[in-house]
């Protein structure tokens, strides 16, 4: 088995502009995602701020760490993890279910002293996911949540689904409140992708994220 697959970067849509402090509308990253950005296939989740954390299936054995193997984990977030991964009778449905596949559940570790603002989501230490990866491919959005909710794993809700990407855009330049916490903050963004996995023509995941900080300050957008 090789080493467990690491979360990718996710690119926003634009190019930077050129004094760096938002982005230069119109200027797309992604070819393919300009092609199908007035498309209503995209499906969006809200941007956390907090720690990438990866939930492993090896074929044999469960697992977890952050981005990469090497990422330090809080002691509060490993316990809030071993409460959903390393609870009895996960490793036996894993092994009935996926048999020797790697498998890589992806989400985030969020909450106080989690990054600046934690505090907002919640005041203790958390999980959601929000990605289902099996021998290296993405799930769709509706089959991944299939298998959170079979672990009984919280995972992210869409915020939108079956939209185009150039309305997520808009919504996030206007503000979209957060789902966590009081509820009364703007979310980072929202991280948007097809609702069926699509790769461009370098064979790259078709995703984005949207950051309101980037675009609220143009006036076409708002």
């Amino acid at each position: 088995m090789t080493e467990p697959t690491t979360y990718h970067k996710i690119a926003g849509p634009f190019r930077r502009a050129p004094e760096l402090n938002t982005v230069d509308v119109g200027n797309w990253v992604n070819p393919t995602v300009e092609l199908l950005a007035d498309s209503p296939i995209w499906v969006a989740t809200e941007k956390i701020d907090g720690t990438n954390v990866r939930l492993i299936w090896d074929g044999h054995n469960l697992s977890y760490n952050g981005r990469s193997n090497n990422a330090d984990l809080h002691k509060d977030l490993r316990a809030k993890l071993d409460s959903y991964w390393n609870r009895i009778g996960v490793e036996e449905l894993m092994e009935e279910t996926f048999g020797e596949s790697e498998v890589i559940l992806v989400g985030e570790g969020y909450g106080a002293g989690i990054q600046k603002g934690g505090g907002n989501y919640s005041p203790t230490k958390e999980f959601v996911g929000y990605d289902v990866i099996v021998n290296g491919k993405y799930l769709s959005f509706d089959n991944s949540r299939q298998v959170f909710d079979t672990l009984r794993i919280p995972a992210l809700p869409a915020a939108v689904h079956g939209f185009d990407l150039l309305e997520i855009i808009d919504m996030v330049a206007n503000g979209v409140y957060s789902q966590f916490g009081s509820r009364d903050f703007f979310a980072e963004g929202l991280v948007a992708t097809t609702i069926l996995p699509l790769t461009d023509n370098n064979g790259q995941r078709v995703i984005v994220k949207v950051k309101h900080d980037d675009l609220y300050l143009h006036d076409e957008l708002v």
